[in-house]
């Protein structure tokens, strides 16, 4: 399998339209945290995904 260096960079005007996008990854990430029982205190607020981890799925 070939390996891709992509990246996707969306640019608004919206700052809206940017925090809906980062709301939705960061929901996604917290799910995950507590998925792998991560050991960071959810108020510390610092959801994170592991290097090469999307929702669960190694891409």
């Amino acid at each position: 399998m070939k390996s891709s260096n992509q990246k996707i960079i969306i640019h608004t005007g919206s700052g809206h339209f940017r925090k809906e996008i980062g709301d939705y990854f960061n929901q996604i990430a917290k799910e995950l945290n507590q998925r792998w029982y991560s050991s960071v205190p959810e108020s510390y607020n610092l959801a994170f995904y592991l290097l090469k981890v999307m929702k669960g799925v190694y891409i």
